[in-house]
């Protein structure tokens, strides 16, 4: 065994000998008679306080580097905890990104109401029995059509064989009747004279002129009665033509659906092209023409090439109650400066808008028409449109203006600048793809009249993007989900009970049109030029008209007749600018409230990573406006938006036994659960609430619409999905325990859900006795 000396030892002897040899030094000074010296023994004195304060040196030097080093790890800890910070809003970033450029919400099954893939995404058994509905329908059309054909080309032929051998008839009859008449007129030539004529002679010249006018009359009858024959046969053609044009797009989608993506496009591209088979033969259109017609429509959206040969001033539907037109307007009515918001238009669209508000409004009332023109690079928008401009502007001078941006700077700055160019007492701000309908401006100006603080917007009819045709829509209010998509609202319930269609009705939102006192407008902060792009604008104006003073309305008086277009080519991607205008709206405006727009989009509360730029501007407007809260909005404007204020946690929900799988709805919606590969969409939009339901499939916006609960139907193993309320009417239990990171138990059956695998070796959702399986949802609310 080896002894092993520690340093602290070592020092502990080493100072122990020193004072026993000083304590002996000493005792020999004083004891010693040769050397003792009578006083203090200052030598002994010196050298203890020496050593007190070495000791207390080296009590100060060990504190100092102990706080030292306490320092230095606080400083380790500030760096760790803001790298730790930085690494966090970074991944963030990275998947906000990642769903941004690679997950668009164009590729989800609820993206869009007419999903043209919709039918592939359903049972195989459905899209069979819709594909055989839709190909008895086509082939019972066109026997129809082949019926109709043929009965006309009969009905045509007998006409015409009748008609021919009347004709011989007629003009037997006329030669025989022209001979005796020359007769009869030579006969009384040689034989007399006009005193020898009688009455009877003349009363028989004049039946005969009747006789000839009368057979005239019933030729002309005879024509005409040929001529409305054949617009009929036209019109039942017509008929037949868009009801087989109908089924033909039916059938395409349903082709569309089975194929793959590549082949569904051009497959699209020859459908479009059959639908317009007709019109390209009435045209007379070459191969090239076509292949035109079809650019200019993936270009612009709608039907450029019919568009272009369409009158200006093309006649549209009436859709108005017919009670609108006998309502009467005060004739001291503001004046309006119409502004028209383009990028990239299409000239003969812009033409027509202008041209529908020159002959529709009453010249003493439209003081302008300002075209605003966000930076576009159409060479017809330039020199032909100035042409077109300046042949307006000779006849009324500066009756329409231009302001051109260098770069693009979105939809709200667009239509700030045309606002700043106005100079009417009232400005309506369109977008330049629409068509005004008789009347429509007096209603307007007659509540702004009446009401300075109401922003108001017509009643928009749809133009159909490929045949242009003008289709009704009925007033609606218009409203937004959490996520700011815009939809139709009903109006309130006293609205309905005046029983009269043609009053105007109170509306949450405007869907982008609208029409305000010039002045009021600019009162209350115009359009917040901090939004980007599109989307949004028109959410935020309507929630600060609301909270700032003043009111919007819809005026079912007021038409105006819009293209909806098949797609939008300015923005492959509308969700980002969206998502980002989104955000600024619920920093702004919506106080407590806007951890529901963070729910919508499966963001989380903080460091989502999406920069909103500086919002101070319009807090401070907010504040100097002494604007309502939210909360009052909520209550009294919107009741029918629901606050999800009782939410523990959302997003996607994963098992650890499989992280690259969520729970989903699975098809579209079905009812039961399925575990598909996360790509984090509304379908895969999971939330816990207090009650200890689970909805699957996202979390709805409005108090009208059902919830789809996770539930329990206490017999098998299968989760399924239902309305909650209906759920629960069956019997099923839609209450959980769930914990995050831990199980998650059924607290009727005391089953947990849990994934297993099949012979497959597919992971599924099954409901068995809990074996302790954790799951996890993205983002936490609450602690729970």
């Amino acid at each position: 065994m080896f002894a092993v000396e520690l340093a602290s030892e070592r020092e502990a002897s080493v100072r122990l000998d020193g004072r026993r040899l000083r304590e002996q030094a000493r005792r020999e000074r004083i004891f010693n008679d040769k050397l003792r010296t009578i006083g203090v023994d200052t030598e002994a004195f010196d050298l203890q306080v020496k050593e007190r304060r070495d000791q207390e040196q080296r009590e100060a030097n060990e504190l100092n580097s102990c706080a030292e080093e306490q320092m230095r790890c606080d400083r380790l800890a500030c760096v760790l905890q803001q790298r730790q910070k930085k690494d966090e809003r970074s991944l963030n970033e990275a998947i906000v990104q990642f769903r941004q450029d690679f997950q668009h919400p164009s590729n989800r099954r609820e993206f869009d109401l007419n999903d043209p893939e919709l039918l592939r995404k359903q049972d195989e058994s459905q899209y069979e029995q819709m594909r055989l509905s839709l190909d008895n329908q086509a082939l019972q059309l066109q026997k129809m059509e082949e019926q109709s054909k043929k009965a006309a080309s009969m009905a045509a032929k007998d006409f015409n064989l009748a008609l021919a051998a009347e004709m011989t008839q007629r003009r037997l009859q006329e030669r025989r009747d022209e001979e005796e008449n020359n007769q009869t007129e030579i006969f009384n030539q040689l034989n007399g004279d006009l005193l020898m004529e009688t009455p009877e002679q003349n009363r028989t010249l004049m039946e005969q002129r009747q006789k000839d006018l009368q057979e005239h009359h019933e030729r002309m009858m005879t024509a005409r009665a040929a001529l409305l024959f054949e617009r009929q046969q036209e019109r039942i053609n017509k008929e037949l033509r868009r009801q087989m044009d109908n089924a033909n797009a039916q059938l395409a989608q349903a082709h569309e659906a089975q194929s793959e993506k590549s082949k569904s496009e051009d497959l699209e591209l020859v459908q479009r092209l059959r639908r317009v088979e007709e019109q390209v033969q009435e045209l007379g259109l070459t191969e090239t023409e076509q292949m035109d017609a079809e650019k200019l429509f993936q270009d612009f959206g709608y039907n450029v090439f019919l568009s272009d040969r369409l009158p200006l001033n093309r006649r549209i539907p009436d859709t108005r109650d017919p009670r609108c037109s006998l309502k009467i307007y005060p004739k001291d009515l503001p004046t309006i400066s119409l502004i028209l918001i383009y990028l990239n238009e299409a000239l003969s669209v812009i033409k027509r808008a202008i041209r529908s508000i020159i002959d529709k409004t009453p010249a003493f009332l439209l003081k302008e028409i300002i075209l605003v023109d966000d930076c576009s690079s159409n060479e017809d928008l330039q020199v032909p449109l100035e042409e077109y401009i300046n042949l307006l502007n000779n006849g009324k001078p500066n009756l329409i203006k231009r302001v051109r941006h260098r770069r693009q700077m979105g939809l709200a700055k667009a239509r700030m600048s045309g606002w700043e160019a106005a100079t009417g007492e009232v400005v309506a701000i369109l977008d330049a793809h629409i068509e005004v309908h008789k009347d429509w401006a007096e209603p307007l100006l007659a509540r702004i009249k009446s009401d300075r603080t109401l922003v108001l917007s017509p009643v928009f009819d749809k133009v159909h993007f490929d045949t242009l045709e003008v289709m009704e829509y009925y007033p609606s209010a218009h409203g937004f989900d959490w996520n700011m998509w815009c939809l139709y609202e009903s109006f309130r319930p006293q609205w309905y009970e005046t029983n009269d269609p043609t009053q105007p009705g109170k509306s949450p939102s405007v869907m982008g049109i609208l029409v305000a006192d010039r002045h009021f407008l600019g009162e209350i902060g115009g359009l917040d030029e901090g939004m980007s792009v599109y989307g949004g604008e028109n959410v935020e104006l309507g929630i600060r008209v609301w909270l700032c003073g003043g009111s919007i309305e819809v005026v079912p008086c007021s038409k105006i007749a819009h293209i909806e277009r098949e797609h939008k080519p300015y923005s492959a991607d509308l969700s980002k600018p969206l998502l980002r205008n989104a955000l600024r709206v619920a920093e702004i405006w919506m106080d407590e409230y806007k951890s529901n727009v963070n729910i919508a989009w499966n963001l989380p509360l903080k460091d989502h990573g999406i920069d909103i730029g500086d919002v101070t501007e319009r807090k401070l407007l907010r504040e100097k406006l002494k604007c309502k809260p939210f909360k009052w909005y909520l209550e009294n404007v919107y009741p029918q938006l629901e606050h999800w204020k009782h939410v523990l946690a959302y997003g996607v929900l994963k098992n650890e036994l499989q992280d690259g799988y969520c729970v989903d709805q699975g098809s579209v919606p079905g009812s039961v659960p399925i575990l598909y590969g996360c790509h984090y969409y509304e379908s895969q939009l999971c939330v816990y609430n207090h009650n200890g339901e689970i909805y699957v499939g996202g979390i709805k916006s409005h108090s009208y619409n059902a919830n789809r609960c996770l539930a329990d139907p206490g017999s098998g193993s299968t989760p399924v999905l239902h309305s909650c309320n209906t759920a629960e009417e069956r019997g099923m239990s839609v209450s959980w325990d769930f914990t995050q990171g831990k199980q998650i138990r059924n607290r009727k059956t005391n089953r947990c859900l849990e994934i297993d695998t099949g012979d497959d070796s597919n992971y599924f959702l099954v409901l068995q006795r809990c074996t302790g399986q954790r799951w996890t949802m993205q983002h936490v609310m609450n602690d729970f």
